[in-house]
């Protein structure tokens, strides 16, 4: 997925980077369809070919970085542009209220590997 990342807006390609790292350890968990793997690293939900969890089972790394680079870009230009900011991908606006679903650490992982990459 390098050479797809490599093309993205910094900061799009340092969240796609730490994200990936938090939520499956680069790909070692990610979910998979009929056996094959769904190159989803990000624990992405969107309607692209979804498995029975919901998450999208994308068929490449090209569309896997396009699709979920896409939605992280439209975060960015909303102001959605830290690890703190970010961890709505995490759990969404009830990450706000809640305090109890590993926020702190969700932020902690990701801003670790953002900043490397920045």
């Amino acid at each position: 997925m390098v050479p797809f990342i490599a093309k993205k807006d910094k900061k799009v390609a340092a969240f796609l980077v730490a994200i990936a790292k938090k939520e499956s350890n680069w790909g070692v968990y990610s979910p998979k369809k009929r056996g094959r793997t769904c190159y989803n690293y990000w624990e992405y939900r969107g309607p692209e070919n979804p498995t029975r969890s919901g998450y999208s089972c994308f068929v490449s790394p090209r569309q896997a970085v396009n699709v979920v680079g896409r939605r992280i870009k439209n975060l960015v230009a909303q102001k959605v542009d830290t690890p703190r900011e970010m961890v709505l991908w995490k759990c969404g606006d009830a990450c706000t209220r809640s305090g109890a679903r590993g926020e702190a650490k969700w932020v902690r992982d990701v801003g670790f590997y953002f900043e490397k990459v920045l």
